[in-house]
């Protein structure tokens, strides 16, 4: 006679709540591989839009434990906005934008300044995406993938060895 119970699926489930409900290492441990990985593909996005590297070396991440979140990203001002906004939005006309920091940018890009500023006091910045095109990257999609496969055999590793297969 064969007999199938439900007893060591329901003793299973039990264990994968548990070890769900504290994840806390084995996610950190996966966003902290993540992020220097996906800073450096926010970089790579940045490259053609590069002036001084202000911006480009201004990204970072954090990882934020109380809410198991990863936080990639640049706090780098201009004015009262956030640099890698205004980039990726663009802006209105700027009647009262100032000429010299036009006038780097051209002439880092090889052209004239005049022109630009013109073009900005008048019809403002258009706007260069960085970040949709990274979201929606397959090498963004397949790190996320690993990250999820490694994360869900960490919390599957914690469940059916409780200390995590270390003695």
């Amino acid at each position: 006679m064969l007999t199938i119970t439900s007893k060591g699926f329901r003793e299973l489930a039990a264990s994968l709540k548990f070890a769900a409900a504290n994840t806390g290492t084995p996610i950190q441990e996966v966003f902290e591989d993540m992020g220097p990985k996906i800073v450096n593909m926010l970089q790579r996005s940045l490259a053609p839009h590069k002036h001084t590297g202000e911006l480009s070396d201004s990204v970072t991440w954090e990882y934020k434990s109380h809410a198991r979140e990863l936080h990639v990203g640049t706090g780098l001002p201009r004015k009262q906005f956030n640099a890698l906004s205004l980039l990726e939005r663009g802006t209105g006309p700027i009647p009262a934008v100032p000429f010299a920091p036009i006038a780097r940018w051209a002439e880092f890009r090889g052209i004239p300044a005049r022109p630009v500023w013109m073009s900005i006091k008048q019809k403002g910045v258009i706007a260069h995406p960085v970040r949709e095109p990274l979201i929606i990257s397959s090498e963004l999609t397949s790190l996320l993938a690993a990250g999820a496969k490694q994360m869900g055999n960490k919390i599957l590793l914690k469940a059916l060895i409780p200390s995590g297969g270390k003695r």
